[in-house]
């Protein structure tokens, strides 16, 4: 991956759900209120994330794994299912933090030696994205009441947010 496809991972990352906030803020509030324990997105963003993870040990060189590489990617694809089974209360809030946490290596892998200060702020969102990423991973029930207090707020207070996501994804897409 290169810098210009990093930030415009990123643009779309902030930009698309900022988007979609500013212009339909009643009906992104009805999702906000919907995904948090919404099966089929769990199942979506659980498989991808467990994926993603089994990829990421099988291809990454890691010496002091090299002799468990097939067995730990072999338990993590047989955790998918099992994970929709054995944890499925906020399963879809729990994944997506899951990819957070997964979404912002390749990108910061690509901008590490960018030239430029524009690059800090596409390290800034991917830095805070990997934070929410593990706080939604190990307590999904924050990511839950964050998204509920969305969902209850007002359409003007959904059209902020989504300006305020829009103008972090113009900024990285921009820098």
């Amino acid at each position: 991956m290169d810098v210009i496809h990093a930030k415009a991972i990123t643009a779309a990352l902030f930009g698309i759900p900022g988007a979609f906030a500013l212009l339909a803020p009643a009906a992104a509030r009805r999702v906000a209120k919907v995904f948090p324990d919404n099966a089929v997105a769990g199942r979506i963003l659980s498989a991808a994330a467990l994926l993603w993870a089994a990829a990421l040990i099988y291809y990454t060189p890691l010496d002091f794994l090299a002799k468990f590489r097939v067995a730990i990617t072999v338990f993590l694809i047989v955790a998918v299912p099992l994970s929709w089974a054995w944890t499925p209360t906020l399963l879809a809030a729990r994944s997506l933090g899951g990819l957070w946490c997964l979404i912002p290596a390749p990108v910061l892998v690509a901008v590490r030696f960018a030239p430029g200060s524009g690059r800090l702020v596409t390290v800034s969102l991917m830095y805070v994205m990997a934070v929410a990423g593990m706080f939604s991973t190990f307590s999904p029930y924050l990511l839950r009441d964050a998204l509920f207090k969305f969902s209850d707020s007002s359409n003007t207070m959904a059209r902020v947010i989504g300006l305020l996501l829009l103008v972090a994804g113009t900024a990285a897409a921009a820098a």
